[in-house]
C-alpha cells in the first residue's frame, strides 16, 4: 500500500475492530512480506463495545505465520482514537499479533501519530495498543505525549510533544533528526 490516505470518520460497532486507513492486514505463510509506506489518515476512529483493535493508521496485524515481516515507512496519524468500553488501541496500530510466538516483525520507520487516545479498559499506547508475540521494532517514529496515556505506559517509541512535531506538519522545525 502506497502513497494512500483517508479522511473519513471510521466508526465500527460491537466485537470489531477499526482502523483510519486499513481494518486488518493479515499474513500468512512462511517469509511472507508486505509494505504500507508514505500513506496517512486524519479521520477519527470510534469503537464501541469489545473491541479487537482500534488504531489511528490500522486496526489489526494479524500474522499466523513463520517469519513474516511488515514494514510500515513514512506514514501517520492525526485523528482521535476511541474504544469503549475495552479493547486494543493505539495511535497507529490497534493490535499486533502472531499465533507463532517470537516469529513476526513489525519495522516501523518515519512514522508518528498526534491521535488523542481514549478507552475504558484493555491496553493503550502511543504507537500500538498490544504487539502479541511479536517483534516490534520503531525507529525514528514518534507519539504525540499528551494523547490521554498516563506518563510511563507506552514505551514503544519516543514521546513528543506538539512543538517537537510542527514540522512534521510544514509550521515550524523540530529538535529532532532523520526526518
Amino acid at each position: 500500500l502506497t502513497h494512500s490516505h483517508s479522511t473519513a470518520n471510521v466508526t465500527a460497532g460491537p466485537n470489531s475492530g477499526a482502523g483510519g486507513l486499513v481494518g486488518e492486514v493479515y499474513l500468512s505463510g512462511v517469509g511472507v512480506s508486505t509494505t504500507i509506506e508514505k500513506s496517512y489518515s486524519t479521520g477519527n476512529v470510534n469503537v464501541s463495545s469489545g473491541v479487537d483493535g482500534a488504531g489511528g493508521l490500522v486496526a489489526n496485524v494479524d500474522m499466523d505465520s513463520a517469519t513474516a515481516v511488515l514494514d510500515v515507512n513514512d506514514c501517520y496519524s492525526t485523528g482521535a482514537v476511541t474504544a469503549s468500553p475495552s479493547g486494543f488501541i493505539g495511535g497507529l496500530f490497534g493490535n499486533l499479533y502472531d499465533s507463532n510466538p517470537g516469529f513476526c516483525t513489525i519495522n516501523l520507520t518515519r512514522s508518528y501519530t498526534t491521535s488523542i487516545l481514549s478507552w475504558g479498559s484493555g491496553s493503550g499506547a502511543g504507537l500500538t495498543g498490544g504487539a502479541e508475540n511479536c517483534t516490534f521494532n520503531p525507529t525514528d517514529s514518534y507519539w504525540l505525549q499528551d494523547t490521554g496515556l498516563n506518563s510511563g505506559v507506552s514505551t514503544d517509541g519516543n514521546a513528543r510533544d506538539v512543538h517537537d512535531l510542527t514540522n512534521l506538519t510544514g509550521q515550524g522545525t523540530s529538535t529532532y533528526s532523520g526526518w
